[in-house]
This record gives structure tokens, C-alpha cells and sequence, in this order.
């Protein structure tokens, strides 16, 4: 874990000093490095399942070790939470390559956590005063994370964060990690004209993150316009199980010794 930073947040009306925990600069090692914890799990739950070897994919022994991760206990539910932090710093650094994200610990409870957009061709502005450093940074995203199991509960659960006057999650971005397959391009336009009707003051844009194949993701983000209407930016696809040497020779490793 990186040390805290305050961040010095600027625009044409005010200075905002903000101290937050930094979970890391660099969210693509960050990612693979929690891929690395779950492959032994994957296997480790696998194994007393008594699974078939010859079905343990990398894909599949992946998936299994987050969802062990995700319920073991709160410290690893927190670090589950967190690598999607992760995911959505890499798809902003992807849709805007002209600045860095990094990701950040939340600073209470209400939300699950934060991206900073820093600028990425200039070093940021740096004032040192009583040992704390402070960053010129573009903007803050706060997060609120989602999961959706079913397809037919899509937009219940979204529907229902959008309720303002049940949540209060204004100005932040919510994340949909979707888990079921088959939504269509008619399906998720369909979900943008119902989600349209609402309106509410809670969330500035929605991130999306669902299969587009068996073993392919996408991300697709929702951002609120004018009158209260929902448009789709850009569509990412991607393998979310990011086969880096590190990840397939540590994934053949443990299956060398789960294999026997």
C-alpha cells in the first residue's frame, strides 16, 4: 500500500485539499497481482469440488478464485471490491490516453472507491509542507459498485441506486458488473430509453462490464446529457483475465501441482 497523498483539486471557482489513501498508481499491476492471489484459491476450491482438471481453465480457476476471494472475509472482500477499481482505471486510462487514473481507498463507508485523473504528459504541481505532498489533480471519481446475478433484475438493481430518494450518491459514477450473459445491443437500449425516464440527481455517469462472448468482456458507459437523458459513450472490449507471461506461468504452475 503506496503512502496517503492530499490532493489539490482546481478549477475556476475553487481549491479543494483532500487527503486520501492510495491504493496505486499503477492499477494494471495492482490487477494482476490480485489475478495472482486468486489462481491458487480457484484451484484450492476446485480441488475439493473434485472439478475434472481438464476443465480448469485459466478462465475458469480465475473466476473461481475471485469468488472465494469476494466471500472469505470483509479485509479480502474490500480487496475484490477494490480490483475493480482497477478494471475501470485502465478502461479510463484506455478512453482517455492523455491522462493518468489512479485508484484510491474510499474515505468512509458510503461508497466503495475512488479514481483521481491526473495529467499525463506534465509532472503535477508539487508543494511540500509538513511532510505532505500535494498533487495537481483534474478531477475525482467516486465510485459505487453493483453487481447484477440475473438479467431480469437489470434494471431493478440500477433503477433502484438511481432513486435519490433512497440513496444519496450524488456526483458519482455507478459500476455494474454484470455476471449473466446474453444482453443484447436491443436489450441495453432498451435499458437506456427506461433508465432515461428517471429522473434523479444522484449519478453523473453508469459503467458497465459484461460479457460480449463466452470468455470476452466489454464496458460500455452511460453518461447523463442534458434533460436528464442517458447516452452511450465508447464500447471496450477486452480479456479480462489478462494473460500477462507472469499470470499463465503461475496459473501452469499451480496446475501442475493441483494436476496430480
Amino acid at each position: 500500500m503506496e503512502e496517503d497523498k492530499k490532493l489539490n483539486i482546481q478549477n475556476e471557482q475553487k481549491t479543494i485539499d483532500t487527503t486520501l489513501n492510495l491504493l496505486t498508481k499503477d492499477p494494471n499491476k495492482t490487477y494482476e497481482d490480485t489475478l495472482l492471489e486468486a489462481i491458487p484459491l480457484g484451484f484450492e476450491a476446485l480441488q475439493k469440488n473434485k472439478a475434472d482438471i481438464g476443465k480448469r481453465d485459466l478462465e475458469t480457476v480465475i473466476c473461481k478464485g475471485m469468488h472465494v476471494l469476494e466471500q472469505k472475509n470483509q479485509e479480502s472482500k474490500k480487496k475484490y471490491e477494490l480490483v475493480f477499481g482497477c478494471i475501470a482505471a485502465m478502461l479510463y486510462n484506455e478512453k482517455d490516453p492523455s491522462y493518468k487514473h489512479w485508484v484510491h481507498y474510499p474515505k468512509d463507508e458510503s461508497y466503495d472507491f475512488t479514481i483521481a485523473k491526473l495529467p499525463i504528459d506534465s509532472e503535477p504541481d508539487r508543494i511540500y509542507n509538513n511532510k505532505e505532498e500535494f498533487e495537481s489533480v483534474v478531477s475525482l471519481y467516486n465510485f459505487e459498485l453493483t453487481q447484477v446475478i440475473k438479467k431480469q433484475d437489470l434494471y431493478k438493481v440500477v433503477s433502484n441506486k438511481l432513486d435519490d430518494s433512497k440513496h444519496d450518491y450524488k456526483g458519482r459514477v455507478l459500476f455494474v458488473i454484470i455476471k449473466c450473459a446474453g444482453l443484447s445491443d436491443i436489450d441495453l437500449e432498451a435499458l437506456q430509453n427506461k433508465l432515461s425516464q428517471i429522473k434523479q440527481k444522484n449519478f453523473q455517469s453508469i459503467l458497465f462490464l459484461l460479457h460480449n462472448s463466452p470468455k470476452g468482456y466489454a464496458a460500455m458507459i452511460l453518461n447523463l446529457a442534458e434533460k436528464g437523458q442517458w447516452q452511450w459513450d465508447n464500447k471496450f472490449c477486452f480479456d479480462l483475465y489478462a494473460k500477462t507471461e507472469k499470470i499463465v506461468s503461475t496459473y501452469e504452475y499451480y496446475r501442475n501441482i493441483y494436476g496430480r
